[in-house]
């Protein structure tokens, strides 16, 4: 169970940490303007 769930985790973090990229270029992007 532990297992099966793990590749979700490891997705879930991928997108969080995609997403904390996204929002901090788009914070530096609204910055500069």
């Amino acid at each position: 169970m532990v297992s099966a769930a793990l590749p979700d985790l490891q997705v879930l973090v991928s997108l969080s940490r995609v997403f904390r990229l996204f929002s901090l270029c788009y914070t530096a992007e609204v910055a500069v303007i």
